[in-house]
């Protein structure tokens, strides 16, 4: 069988945390595509992401695609923020989508986890640097300086060392009109605990594009959605918010089955009108 080999938008090392799930579940290879994938937005801000994170994932893999002439495509895109069920708690959502160029087609699977080092901090006159080289995990993680003035901003990168910390922080005072601003190094190679989400979001990924559709043998079926409306046990009420079916779908024919995900009721401690 032949091997297929598909191109990854990345200038972060990235590859390290793909290709093992490729190779285990699809023994397909990862090759880099040398394109700057800061054109698309960057953890530091310099350049503004004006894509979301999954048309910015799509956007990538076409470029890798076509910069190494393959048919298929790979693009990766983390976003760092608040978690959407826990808004107290930060959570890194990762996107990894694949394209194939010949038909035209899209695959695209995320992963969001809480377990994400990050760490932000203002340098001020009583700024203890070696508590901050605690809190950012130097050095197995990393830190930027930001540092902006009246009429740009700018950045010193891939901080791991106290004393390049020390540097920065002095270079960035004698440059900054504005606070003086550390942040986590969110670029994969900086950052092992965003690492971890990655390699995850590619065994999804994988293990998806392993599955080949019943109707017409192409890649990737699965899920593509939910029917909703679970009965109450009770008082029969229909809630909206609770799934009673997966969809699993096909990108290629539209093919679809719908599973049932094994719950005959929701219980009254679920329900709307029993426990409003």
């Amino acid at each position: 069988m032949e091997t297929i080999t598909v191109a990854l938008a990345t200038m972060h090392g990235k590859q390290d945390q793909i290709q093992p799930a490729f190779q285990k579940y699809l023994g397909w290879e990862i090759t880099v595509a040398e394109i700057d994938t800061d054109l698309f937005g960057s953890f530091d801000g310099i350049k503004p992401r004006e894509l979301s994170p999954k048309d910015a994932a799509l956007a990538k893999a076409r470029e890798a695609s076509k910069t190494k002439g393959l048919r298929f495509g790979l693009g990766s895109e983390g976003t760092i923020g608040h978690h959407p069920g826990l808004p107290f708690m930060t959570s890194d959502f990762e996107v990894l989508a694949l394209v194939d160029q010949e038909l035209e087609l899209e695959l695209v699977v995320t992963h969001l986890s809480p377990n994400i080092h990050a760490q932000r901090l203002v340098v001020d006159d009583g700024f203890d640097v070696e508590a901050a080289v605690k809190s950012f995990d130097l050095p197995n993680h990393a830190v930027i300086v930001l540092i902006e003035t009246e009429t740009d901003r700018g950045s010193i990168k891939g901080i791991k060392t106290q004393s390049d910390l020390e540097a920065a922080i002095a270079e960035a005072r004698q440059q900054s009109t504005k606070q003086i601003i550390l942040e986590s190094d969110f670029r994969a190679m900086n950052s092992p605990s965003r690492q971890q989400n990655i390699a995850a979001c590619a065994e999804k990924l994988a293990k998806r594009i392993a599955v080949k559709c019943p109707e017409c043998d192409y890649l990737g079926f699965g899920a593509v959605g939910y029917e909703f409306g679970l009965k109450c046990r009770d008082c029969g009420y229909a809630n909206e918010h609770l799934a009673q079916l997966e969809i699993n779908g096909c990108i290629s024919c539209q093919h679809e089955q719908r599973v049932d995900l094994g719950r005959d009721y929701a219980e009254p401690a679920e329900c709307m009108q029993c426990n409003p």
